[in-house]
């Protein structure tokens, strides 16, 4: 769930990296049992989604159904 530091939920997060950019200090990570890239701004306290469904894709051309 997205939102403040008070309120957003992440699920099994891993991997990270900060940048600085345009006054902000930022953090993204893999939220991987969610199945989303998060952007945590440390600035403004605050939980973004920025890739993901939330939803387990089945490859990387667009969630195309496996072949059997």
């Amino acid at each position: 769930m997205d939102g403040g530091f008070d309120e957003a939920c992440f699920h099994h997060p891993q991997g990270m990296c900060h940048l600085y950019r345009d006054g902000q200090h930022f953090i993204y990570l893999c939220d991987t049992k969610n199945h989303a890239i998060r952007e945590i701004n440390l600035t403004k306290k605050e939980v973004l989604t920025v890739i993901g469904t939330g939803e387990k894709g089945f490859d990387r051309e667009g969630n195309k159904d496996p072949e059997v």
